[in-house]
């Protein structure tokens, strides 16, 4: 039976699922699964490239999960167009910079959304480093540190993000203490729980 396995990066985006589905951390540092929902579970990534190859690798080299379960990124995004608390679905990721550390990565990807015009979509674009008031090659898009990255290792991931600032590392710090996130928390888990 396939697994739903989130793919998230900050500990404030792992408190919101861990409470809200029950989960509990396993021996491997990344994984977390939930008490409840025997085929749903998490891997906590950290923030940018070298993280998420970490994270990933180690939990693939374990066979935590196959490449043929159902993905979800899910966590907090820069926007310099939607409010804080938007909740928007990704329909194409690219690279915002040519990555530091790893050179030659020119791919777009798209993706397929969770919900049929239920929420925004929009383009992810992926930072080696925080964003702040940046020129983006477009206004409506949003902006992570490693949807780029996750993507080009599963190419049937959905992605789903909340509108964490408007490109400002303070708001950022401070997202989850916002009861305007704490909202759009709730409706995006109960939406996927729904929709297992």
């Amino acid at each position: 039976m396939q697994k739903t396995v989130f793919i998230v990066a900050f500990n404030d985006e792992i408190e919101n699922i861990k409470d809200f589905f029950d989960m509990r951390k396993t021996n491997n540092e990344h994984y977390y699964v939930s008490n409840t929902l025997p085929n749903l579970s998490m891997v906590v990534t950290g923030v940018g490239l070298t993280n998420v190859l970490i994270s990933l690798t180690d939990c693939i080299n374990k066979n935590l999960f196959s490449f043929d379960d159902n993905f979800i990124n899910i966590g907090f995004v820069g926007s310099p167009l939607y409010n804080i608390g938007d909740i928007v679905q990704i329909k194409n990721v690219k690279r915002l910079f040519e990555p530091k550390k790893v050179s030659g990565l020119n791919k777009n990807f798209e993706t397929n959304v969770l919900f049929n015009d239920k929420y925004k979509t929009t383009t992810l674009y992926t930072a080696d480093d925080f964003v702040e008031n940046q020129d983006l090659p477009e206004q409506d898009c949003v902006v992570d540190m490693e949807g780029y990255y996750i993507t080009c290792m599963f190419n049937n991931i959905k992605i789903i993000k909340i509108v964490s600032d408007n490109l400002c590392m303070k708001d950022c710090d401070n997202a989850n203490r916002s009861d305007i996130i704490r909202k759009s928390w709730n409706k995006i888990l109960k939406d996927i729980k729904n929709s297992l």
